[in-house]
């Protein structure tokens, strides 16, 4: 699970509807892959990025170090 991802969209009052809506897929889907059932795209990542306004600190701690932290 992408604690941090949701931490930080829960904080800034973003909806995943609109998230989801924004990388083309749909409400469960979003919350799949914000669940960690599944994973983000690069394209996904990058455009969330692109939308959030996210610096390349943010998106390695909420997209990239979380699945670092989940191999072991």
């Amino acid at each position: 699970m992408n604690k941090s991802l949701k931490k930080f969209l829960s904080e800034r009052g973003v909806k995943i509807s609109v998230l989801a809506k924004r990388i083309g897929v749909s409400y469960k889907t979003f919350y799949n892959k914000l669940s960690g059932n599944s994973e983000f795209t690069q394209r996904e990542i990058r455009e969330l990025s692109d939308f959030l306004g996210l610096k390349l600190e943010q998106i390695k701690s909420l997209f990239l170090e979380s699945d670092l932290t989940n191999d072991n």
